[in-house]
């Protein structure tokens, strides 16, 4: 379900009007958040670590930052 929820999400930004205006950089910043839009669907609506010990939350919230630290990494003003 995250890789289909992230896939919905891609092709929504890439084929978005602004997608085509946008310079590379912003469109490619925008397919790379579909990812992180996917792993927050699965964890909040889908509750996929309802349960998990603390050590698999960790490398979750870890994931989080690296991810989104990617991405506004890329994030050119």
């Amino acid at each position: 379900m995250i890789w289909m929820a992230g896939a919905v999400a891609h092709f929504g930004v890439a084929n978005s009007p602004s997608a085509s205006e946008a310079g590379s950089a912003v469109s490619y910043q925008r397919a790379q958040s579909a990812a992180l839009l996917a792993a927050l669907w699965g964890l909040l609506a889908w509750r996929e670590f309802r349960g998990s010990g603390f050590p698999a939350k960790v490398l979750l919230a870890l994931a989080f930052i690296c991810l989104g630290g990617a991405i506004a990494a890329s994030y050119e003003a």
